[in-house]
C-alpha cells in the first residue's frame, strides 16, 4: 500500500508542505489530504471552494467506481470537518483586501442642463489664468490639492482650488453650483475633453487627482496657447497687492509735542515710538496702541478717530488696505485685461435670476 501511495505522488495539499506519510484525510470529501490540523486550516480559505464538489465524487469512490483512490482512503485517517470557531481564526489571520478609496460626493455619470451651460460659458467667455501655486497636501481631506487664480469674465479674481472636494471663491459656487471658473480650469488649463467625466465631477478621488496633477504639470509650459494666461500687467499687479506692496503710503505726523487724540495724554517722543501707531490711511495721527486697540475691540468695522476712515492697521484691529476691491470684496483687475465690469448675460435663460441682475458680477 505504501507502494501505491509513492507512485501515486500523494502528499498533504497545503501549500508548502510535502509531507507524505501520516497523512489524514477531510471528512466532507474524502479526497483531499492533510498531514496536520494546522495545514488543513491554512488551505481551507482554498479548499472550501472545492470541498463540495468533490462529495459526490468521493461518494461513487466507495462504491468501487474508482478503486484505486478508495484503496488509498482506506488506509489513511479522516479528519473533521473545521468548526465555526475555527474558520472564524483563518479568516482572522488571513490578510484582508484593502479598502476601495471612496468618493466624497456623489458620480456624476451625465452633466446637468446647468453644467452644460456654464461648460459653454466657460469656452467662450473671457476668463484667463493668473497665478498658479505648487502641488501641495489638502489640510482637510487629504490628497493632492493645487491652487488657482483667475480673471473672471468681469475683471474679478477668483481663487480656484482642484483637490477632493473642489472649491471657488466665486458667489456661484457658493451657492453650491459647479461653477464656469471650475470648468474653466479643467477645460483650459488641465486641458480635457469637455465630454470627459472628470471635467464635471464635484468629488475626485486620489487617483483622478494625481492624473490632474500630471496633466497640469505637463501642460504649465504651454498653457499660454490659445490666450488663456493674462497678460503680464495683470499678473504683476496681483503679485504686488498679494506681497503689500500696493498698499498707499501715508506720511506719519510728528510726534514730540503731541498728545493721543484718545487718551489727550502726551505721546511721549519718539522714545516711546514702539508704543504707538498712527493712521495708514489718510490722516497719518498717531495713537497709543492701548487706546487704539480699546477703541477697535468694540466696533465691527473701525475708524480713525481723527479722519473717521477705515482703520486700516491689522496688527491694532483694523482692516488691510486695498484700493483694488470692489463692493463685493473681490480684487478687479479688469481694467488692466480690458473686459467690462458689466456681465455678458447673453448665453443666460430669461428664467434665471442671473438675468435679471446683469450687473452683479460673477
Amino acid at each position: 500500500m505504501q507502494d501505491q501511495k509513492n507512485r501515486l505522488n500523494i502528499c498533504c495539499s497545503a501549500i508548502g508542505c510535502s509531507v507524505s506519510q501520516g497523512l489524514m484525510r477531510c471528512s466532507n470529501c474524502i479526497d483531499t489530504f492533510y498531514c496536520s490540523q494546522n495545514c488543513q486550516l491554512q488551505d481551507w480559505p482554498q479548499h472550501c471552494k472545492i470541498c463540495g464538489k468533490k462529495r459526490d465524487a468521493a461518494a461513487k469512490d466507495k462504491i468501487g467506481q474508482n478503486p484505486s483512490t478508495s484503496s488509498v482512503s482506506a488506509n489513511t485517517t479522516q479528519m473533521s470537518t473545521p468548526t465555526k470557531q475555527q474558520k472564524a481564526k483563518v479568516r482572522k489571520q488571513s490578510p484582508k483586501p484593502s479598502p476601495k478609496e471612496k468618493r466624497l460626493r456623489r458620480y456624476r455619470s451625465q452633466p446637468t442642463n446647468g453644467i452644460r451651460q456654464r461648460i459653454q460659458r466657460a469656452l467662450t467667455q473671457r476668463l484667463y489664468l493668473v497665478k498658479t501655486s505648487e502641488v501641495t497636501t489638502c489640510e482637510r481631506n487629504g490628497g493632492p490639492c493645487i491652487t488657482f487664480k483667475v480673471l473672471g469674465s468681469t475683471g474679478n479674481v477668483y481663487e480656484v482650488k482642484i483637490a477632493k472636494i473642489p472649491d471657488c471663491s466665486c458667489p456661484d459656487h457658493q451657492k453650491g453650483n459647479l461653477c464656469k471658473h471650475l470648468l474653466f480650469v479643467m477645460l483650459k488649463v488641465v486641458g480635457l475633453d469637455s465630454s470627459s467625466p472628470l471635467v464635471y465631477q464635484s468629488a475626485y478621488i486620489t487617483q483622478e487627482l494625481e492624473e490632474i496633477m500630471q496633466k497640469v504639470q505637463s501642460r504649465m509650459t504651454n498653457v499660454g496657447i490659445g490666450n488663456v494666461v493674462a497678460n503680464k500687467s495683470v499678473i504683476d499687479k496681483l503679485n504686488s497687492i498679494e506681497n503689500g506692496d500696493d498698499e498707499p503710503k501715508v506720511g506719519r505726523q510728528e510726534i514730540d509735542g503731541n498728545e493721543c487724540p484718545i487718551c489727550f495724554d502726551d505721546l511721549g517722543g519718539k522714545g516711546n515710538i514702539s508704543n504707538l501707531t498712527f493712521c495708514k490711511a489718510t490722516c497719518g495721527m498717531n495713537f497709543h496702541k492701548e487706546c487704539i486697540n480699546m477703541w477697535t475691540r468694540h466696533r465691527n468695522n473701525p475708524t480713525c478717530p481723527a479722519c473717521r476712515q477705515t482703520w486700516v492697521d491689522p496688527e491694532t484691529g483694523g482692516k488691510r488696505s486695498n484700493q483694488n476691491e470692489n463692493e463685493e470684496g473681490y480684487v478687479n483687475l479688469g481694467n488692466l485685461q480690458g473686459q467690462s465690469p458689466e456681465r455678458d448675460t447673453s448665453t443666460y435663460s430669461s428664467w434665471s435670476p442671473s438675468y435679471r441682475y446683469k450687473r452683479r458680477r460673477y
